[in-house]
């Protein structure tokens, strides 16, 4: 088990992305009120706060009802919006965690959210014995058994952390499929982050303390 400090990152970060998906939806609620009403917009700038604003101005025919599940709508993007950012801000004030995650950024194509995924669900990296062991963790791979020289592949693993699998392969992380042809973006990343616990890293297992832990 990790230790307490990095087991309520865990939480703060896993409570972000809960956010994230609340405010998403409220994103493709807004999007839906205006198709239901036949109402134009361009989609790019939709959640613009200026054309939002111009968008709800120009709607002269379109019922009070709908204007004001628009705004209310609205008004809850902005609300998990805030919150998302400020989670995210604190996370990356713990400098405990920030060493690491600027490492792991510099492998191509891993972003900040998936740096610090991967710091917090992994922990100690050393309890990994190989990095065929992470990325079955991650849930980028099946079992796999041999009989008579035949090789077959099982279903994902039920053990594996359905945190790191979403970010690391979206579509594998909402339906797992039986078998495995790795993603190679997600099989990729996860194993050039499973090395970084062999260039020396001690942040895996780093003892946190913080904002998380009652002082902020």
């Amino acid at each position: 088990m990790a230790p307490s400090p990095v087991r309520a990152m865990r939480r703060v970060l896993r409570y972000r992305n809960l956010v994230v998906r609340q405010a998403t939806r409220m994103k493709n609620r807004i999007a839906g009120l205006l198709m239901e009403t036949g109402t134009p917009y361009a989609k790019q700038r939709l959640h613009g706060k200026a054309y939002f604003g111009e968008l709800l101005g120009s709607l002269r025919q379109m019922p009070d009802a709908v204007v004001e599940l628009l705004k209310l709508s609205r008004g809850q993007l902005e609300l998990f919006e805030s919150i998302q950012r400020r989670l995210l801000r604190e996370l990356r004030e713990r400098p405990e965690l920030s060493q690491r995650v600027e490492r792991l950024q510099s492998i191509p194509s891993v972003g900040e959210i998936l740096s610090l995924t991967w710091a917090l669900e992994i922990g100690e990296v050393s309890r990994f014995s190989s990095i065929g062991e992470a990325c079955s963790y991650c849930g980028l791979t099946s079992a796999e058994r041999n009989s008579a020289g035949v090789e077959q592949r099982g279903t994902i693993s039920k053990q594996r952390n359905k945190h790191l699998q979403t970010i690391l392969d979206p579509d594998r992380g909402r339906q797992a499929r039986p078998t495995l042809q790795p993603a190679a973006s997600g099989g990729a990343r996860a194993g050039a982050a499973a090395r970084e616990s062999q260039s020396g890293d001690a942040g895996g297992g780093a003892q946190v303390g913080g904002v998380f832990d009652g002082r902020g």
